[in-house]
């Protein structure tokens, strides 16, 4: 028994074919693809993509430093804020009663270390006195008055209010002005 070759000599040209017809096939594509990446690394604007990767780098190292120098910045400032007033206690009072319209008044600021000063100014009809005690961690080696104690407090209580920072304000009676607090 002899084997026709016909069948395998006619299956061997269509795979050659096929494999031609492929070939040709992956060839255009390879072209097109290298068309494709010719134009985009040309890019837009004469700039070569190497180019603007080399720039959108210079960029984001730019902008890394800018981040860190604000960072510091920031720190810096955090750690200042603590020796600023962030809390102000204001209570008016008629120091006399021959006076009216509590003229004198206690001033309490406090920073968030709750270091500061009171300031008192008692009003009369002849004078005007001024007087001031430091405040360290919320005492102070000083006597204060009962409207300096209030004065105080009302610092405290303005920065638990506002978050470490506010101010509060009340009459000789205890009442909030009108219009300031509820």
């Amino acid at each position: 028994m002899t084997l026709n070759p016909a069948p395998f000599l006619l299956a061997m040209a269509v795979a050659v074919g096929l494999g031609l017809v492929c070939c040709v096939w992956f060839v255009l594509l390879a072209f097109g693809l290298r068309k494709r990446y010719s134009r985009l690394m040309a890019g837009q604007d004469g700039l070569k993509m190497e180019e603007l990767l080399c720039r959108y780098g210079d960029l984001l190292e730019a902008g890394s430093r800018r981040q860190d120098e604000v960072e510091s910045r920031l720190a810096k400032l955090e750690e200042d804020s603590h020796r600023v007033v962030a809390g102000l206690g204001l209570v008016r009072f008629n120091a006399f009663q021959e006076t009216g319209g509590e003229l004198s008044f206690s001033l309490a600021l406090l920073n968030r270390s709750l270091d500061g000063a009171v300031i008192t100014s008692i009003f009369g009809r002849d004078n005007n006195r001024v007087y001031g005690k430091p405040i360290r961690k919320g005492q102070s080696g000083h006597h204060l008055s009962e409207e300096e104690q209030d004065a105080l407090r009302e610092a405290g209580i303005a920065m638990r209010r506002e978050g470490k920072g506010g101010s509060g304000s009340v009459t000789r009676a205890g009442k909030h002005p009108e219009g300031l607090f509820p």
